[in-house]
């Protein structure tokens, strides 16, 4: 559900950036882009920092388990 929301926020600042350019407000439709590719950056910084600790948790799990079964390969 987050996911369909922060698409629509991002569709919105789209729509009014480009409504921004028609009216003639070139300055304010510049910062309402750069905000969409902040937003967009970050989505995929927080989608490799999710992958990267699936990776590490799933390492750290085999761990634990071995050492509360007291078995080591």
């Amino acid at each position: 559900m987050s996911r369909e929301l922060e698409n629509y926020g991002i569709n919105i600042l789209q729509l009014h950036a480009e409504w921004l350019v028609a009216n003639g407000y070139k300055q304010q439709a510049t910062s309402c882009k750069q905000q969409i590719r902040m937003i967009l950056i970050n989505k995929k910084k927080k989608e490799r920092q999710a992958a990267s600790f699936k990776l590490d948790s799933t390492v750290g799990d085999d761990r634990i388990y071995l050492e509360r079964n007291n078995t080591y390969e």
